[in-house]
């Protein structure tokens, strides 16, 4: 008997082009379609994938054809096959998948799967009858095809709707009574990208749903054009869920899946679902450590291998782990459970459990450059120095290099500030970098990537010798090294390039590990370290429920047309807003431009304020407004922000903040009435920025560097998500 399920609707048909290709270009998904009946389709399908490629495509291909393939289609997606430059699968229409040969064609030219488009069946709108038959034979196509196809998979298409979202289950259902079957779910209306979509919230539960359904039916499913959801917000789950490939992947795109708000599960008895994702050593440590600074970790690993802090309930018991003898060096050996016994069966796992390098204290009195970057702002560019006082107060020894000058041994009462600018001839960085004795010291410490690349390919870093290279520019200079020290015919993805485990990078940005990912840096070599400033230019001048101003400030990635189609939507009795920012058009009466003004006069007005505004154009690889966030939490006053990964780095909503979907006026206005009203609110919000703003002081970045970084601890800046969430 055929699989049926009565729940489900004969779905509406979409409008389409003869043909179409889609693929992840970047971040999105790019599609064309074909609709000139003159033009011929192999040819243009041969141009479009040469357009895809151009403009940066990988991964998965799919093509979509509504006639049943030819040879010259089957020739076409070979040569991509050949090249491997692309992953073809082929969507088709029932008529296209009639004939047995034509599918063995599709599987003979290496198309990885091929999906029924049940969904936009050719039969007339007005003959229903005709459509039930359509659908019929799709379900006879899905029951035979497994059994003649060898290496294609099969399945159905899906365009996830406001209309066909209520027959998602049904189709789960279906696919669940089915051999080798699996759903390609698609975002929205492929063939009309202007056609109504889900709202965010409710398209994430919808995804979020589907995946843990499908999982649970023993059903595969591939999401397709969901990026949409990064900032999407709903109510997180409370208990840790069992991880399978698809929710990984999504997860490491930064959707946030509301079922692993509880964290994830690596292991289910004596399966190791994580390794299908990871299925090696190193791959598990890249995905783990990615989704810990995520706030998204496997609640049954160790520490070192991504897992939480110590002494979380949900962690595996010691009768079901082991540990093995680097953990004698571990500094949580005593409190860690050790590794799951089946996790510590994967292949290399032994060899990588290890505390990552950072935890690990600086030898004592050690011997510290600091290298200092251009400077251009008193007030920001002050970190460094006072960075360098604070490890003297650690008991370092410590030398500062800027580009002007070199200050020998530092003393605790040193209180030289920096030149700003850049000298006019010759620099001391440049020189430190080239000729300096670097051996003489225990850690070196420099300002980005780009300043540190001729220290890197020189190879004169000593095995003794720490280097901790901050990022607070989102990896700024890595492409260079990238170049010099990736072999050429290797993807710095594949790993294996970089120079050193003494090699260290201290970043601000826990939510976009992906990015470090793609670039072969080595998670183990990564510390969470947010950026930091120096407290004596930020004060609180009155508490914020006083202040009589709202601010908004910055430029770089600031989404004003949302921020002032909020503004001009606020009510009058509102406190007016203070704009500090470039040039812009008008403004309604609600803000107050000031243009840019210098960070010492900036300060105070925050200080003086009630609450900032950071509105933000989301980016899934450039964090922005981090300045502009820890200025205000420094000055003990919580935001209404934008919430894109970057944002939630620093901002927990209810807690110092409150955050807001990406393009959306209303909700900005509708959070910055909610704050200005409430006093009670304002005066917790601000609450929690000051007892936050302890984390973002040069102190703690010393700390950080002398007595080990302590990721591994749950009052840890990097474990904020993480902890707020539980609670």
């Amino acid at each position: 008997m055929r699989p049926s399920d009565a729940s489900i609707a004969t779905p509406p048909r979409s409008p389409d082009g003869r043909i179409g290709v889609a693929a992840k270009c970047g971040g999105v998904i790019v599609t064309e379609a074909l609709a000139d009946g003159a033009v011929d389709e192999v040819q243009w399908l041969h141009a479009a994938i040469d357009r895809l490629e151009t403009a940066g495509a990988s991964g998965a291909l799919f093509v979509f054809i509504q006639q049943p393939p030819d040879q010259r289609l089957a020739d076409a997606l070979r040569a991509v096959t050949v090249a491997r430059r692309l992953g073809p699968s082929v969507v088709a229409s029932p008529t296209a998948l009639a004939s047995r040969d034509r599918v063995e064609l599709l599987e003979r030219a290496g198309v990885q799967a091929v999906y029924l488009d049940a969904w936009a069946t050719e039969a007339a709108r007005d003959a229903g009858t005709a459509e039930r038959t359509s659908l019929r034979r799709a379900l006879v196509w899905l029951t035979s095809a497994p059994k003649f196809l060898f290496k294609s998979r099969v399945g159905v298409h899906f365009e996830l709707t406001p209309t066909t979202a209520p027959q998602l289950a049904g189709v789960l259902r279906l696919l669940g009574k089915l051999d080798r079957s699996e759903l390609l779910l698609w975002d929205g209306n492929r063939g009309d990208p202007n056609a109504a979509r889900i709202p965010p919230s409710a398209a994430l539960r919808l995804l979020d749903g589907a995946i843990t359904t499908a999982q649970r039916l023993g059903v595969r499913i591939r999401p397709v054009g969901f990026e949409r959801l990064r900032t999407a917000m709903a109510p997180p789950g409370t208990e840790p869920c069992v991880a399978g490939p698809v929710m990984i992947e999504l997860l490491r795109e930064a959707v946030p899946l509301p079922s692993a708000g509880g964290g994830l599960l690596a292991t289910r008895d004596a399966e190791v679902p994580i390794a299908h994702a990871a299925p090696t050593a190193t791959a598990l440590v890249q995905v783990a450590f990615e989704l810990a600074g995520g706030g998204r970790p496997f609640v049954d690993l160790p520490p070192c291998l991504g897992g939480p802090p110590p002494g979380d309930a949900a962690r595996s018991s010691a009768a079901t782990c082991a540990k093995v003898e680097a953990c004698r060096n571990c500094p949580i050996d005593e409190a860690c459970a050790g590794v799951p016994l089946p996790v510590l069966a994967m292949p290399g796992v032994r060899a990588a459990i290890a505390p990552p390098p950072h935890w690990l204290p600086i030898p004592e009195q050690a011997r510290i450059a600091l290298v200092c970057p251009i400077v251009t702002d008193p007030v920001y560019g002050a970190s460094f120095f006072s960075l360098a006082r604070c490890l003297v107060r650690l008991g370092a020894r410590v030398d500062i290099v800027t580009p002007w000058e070199i200050h020998m041994h530092v003393s605790p009462s040193f209180t030289r500030t920096q030149h700003m600018g850049e000298p006019p001839h010759g620099r001391a960085v440049a020189a430190f970098m080239i000729d300096a004795p670097v051996e003489q010291y225990d850690v070196i410490i420099t300002p980005d990537p780009k300043v540190t690349r001729p220290l890197v390919v020189s190879r004169r870093l000593r095995p003794h010798t720490r280097l901790a290279i901050t990022d607070f520019h989102m990896l700024g200079g890595i492409d260079e090294w990238v170049r010099d020290l990736c072999a050429p015919d290797r993807r710095p993805e594949e790993g294996d390039w970089w120079p050193s485990d003494r090699i260290m990078l201290y970043s601000a940005f826990p939510g976009y590990g992906r990015l470090y990912t793609r670039y072969g840096v080595p998670m183990h070599q990564v510390a969470w370290q947010p950026f930091a400033v120096d407290p004596v230019h930020f004060s609180m001048e009155r508490p914020a429920t006083e202040g009589t101003t709202i601010i908004s400030a910055g430029h770089h990635r600031r989404d004003l047309d949302t921020f002032l189609s909020a503004a001009a939507r606020l009510s009058h009795d509102i406190h007016p807003i203070e704009l500090f920012a470039p040039a812009v058009g008008d403004v309604p009466p609600q803000v107050h431009f000031r243009g840019t003004v210098p960070s010492d006069v900036f300060c105070p007005e925050v200080g003086n304020s009630r609450f900032m505004v950071v509105p933000l154009i989301d980016d899934p690889y450039n964090a922005a407004g981090i300045t502009a966030l820890v200025t205000a939490i420094m000055c003990g006053r919580p935001v209404v922000a934008t919430a894109t990964a970057g944002v939630r780095d620093y901002v927990s909503d209810g807690v110092n903040g409150l955050l807001v979907p990406p393009g959306d006026p209303q909700a900005m206005a509708d959070a910055i009435e909610r704050l200005d009203r409430d006093p009670e609110l304002l005066a917790a919000l601000a609450a929690g920025a000051r007892a936050a703003a302890p984390m973002y002081t040069t102190e703690a970045w010393a700390r950080a560097l002398v007595h080990g970084s302590r990721t591994f601890d749950d009052g840890h800046w990097m474990w904020t998500k993480w902890r707020h969430r539980r609670v």
